[in-house]
């Protein structure tokens, strides 16, 4: 159930809005580096793969995260978190999947998971998490999605319904219909963390002729790099001339390699060109981004890598340090303080003691720093003076 060790397509399912929409960035694919957040995802993945084949209780579920968690905190040195606060976020996103897998799991059905899913020959595969098929009923494709930071919606997912053409060919296309299923517990945009989106089989196999147009398209040294919302994912996105073009576009300006960019004044802007600013700010924000972790590797002409800044920190864990100034005959409580435990990992103790009586006392959800959002965003609007600095303070 290692799935870090899997191999990727050129045109995998998890890449298709990218590959649809922009051909020309399949010559750039490769497997991209883990980061602590897909990390994360994957092992949330693992563990669900786990309780779905080996069936679970509560205790078994809350041991296996907490070493999930262990894991991942040694991998990644996120110290700044406590154990019980990951496993509990583990426990969170794995929890609501299996429960809706297993609901579903019904007599009669064939249910495939993390099995390799063939959508069109040799280039376009990938494993898909989970496929419940009821013969001429229905075809259900899940998929799990561990983080907050993009919520995804089930209604004409390109990811989902590429894995569903390759179930429908699996199955022959002898179903009704086909249910798209995103299960993303830790989503924060309001919607139901199970998203569920029904569609007929002519939707699907509209999906498939605009899956080969798109491979057609990707082998044609035509090809064109078209920027869009999926370049975030992009491991070109640091060298594509449509995303610099579209991040310049927006300042209405593409100053050539001898000119300084300068910015103008935010206050000075029009509304139609502060709207175009904040319309491509993402995307502004990822490509910078990428140009640096690429230059770290590969330094342009007038530029080195060099260490960056840091601060003094301890050498030693707290409970090394202090068994280490004792036996120098320190007072080791002059230099320890001491920290709540995480919120999540208090409410569960909380609920353990039979006292949740106590959990409005002493929790407190402050409200959220003002920030930009589109007018289709649900949540609702603040009065705009909320994001102004305090008049006594530092803007």
């Amino acid at each position: 159930m290692d799935h870090t060790e899997r191999e990727h397509a050129p045109f995998s399912p998890s890449a298709a809005e990218r590959w649809l929409n922009c051909p020309a960035s399949v010559r750039y694919a490769e497997k991209s580096a883990a980061t602590q957040y897909t990390d994360f995802g994957t092992r949330c993945h693992e563990l669900a793969e786990q309780c779905l084949r080996g069936g679970y209780d509560e205790a078994t579920l809350q041991a296996a995260a907490a070493e999930a968690a262990k894991g991942w905190i040694t991998q990644w040195r996120v110290i700044e978190e406590p154990l019980g606060d990951v496993a509990m976020r583990i426990v969170e996103v794995v929890r609501p999947y299996v429960d809706y897998v297993n609901l579903h799991t019904v007599e009669g059905c064939t249910r495939r998971l993390e099995e390799r899913v063939t959508i069109a020959g040799k280039d376009c595969w990938g494993s898909l998490d989970c496929s419940i098929y009821t013969t001429f009923d229905t075809l259900r494709i899940i998929d799990l999605k561990g983080g907050s930071g993009k919520c995804v919606n089930a209604e004409e997912n390109t990811q989902l319904l590429t894995y569903a053409v390759g179930e429908a060919e699996r199955y022959n296309w002898a179903f009704e219909k086909a249910v798209l299923v995103i299960v993303q517990p830790a989503r924060i945009d309001g919607r139901p963390i199970v998203d569920e989106w029904e569609c007929t089989p002519d939707v699907i196999r509209k999906h498939q002729k605009r899956i080969k147009a798109a491979i057609k398209a990707a082998q044609s040294v035509k090809a064109r790099p078209v920027a869009g919302d999926w370049c975030e994912w992009c491991p070109a996105r640091a060298l594509c001339p449509a995303q610099r073009k579209q991040a310049l576009a927006c300042l209405g300006e593409d100053p050539s390699e001898k000119q300084i960019l300068t910015l103008p004044d935010a206050a000075a802007l029009t509304p139609e060109q502060l709207s175009r600013v904040l319309q491509h700010r993402k995307a502004i924000e990822k490509w910078l981004e990428a140009c640096s972790a690429f230059a770290l590797t590969q330094p342009p002409p007038g530029w080195k890598v060099v260490e960056g800044g840091s601060k003094r920190r301890w050498a030693l864990e707290p409970d090394a340090l202090s068994d280490a100034l004792r036996m120098e005959g320190v007072d080791a409580d002059m230099f320890l303080t001491r920290k709540p435990i995480g919120v999540t990992e208090a409410e569960k103790l909380f609920k353990k003691l039979n006292r949740a009586d106590l959990i409005d006392t002493v929790f407190e959800k402050p409200p959220g720093k003002p920030m930009i959002a589109t007018i289709d965003d649900p949540r609702p609007a603040l009065d705009p003076i909320r994001a102004l600095p305090d008049l006594g303070g530092e803007a």
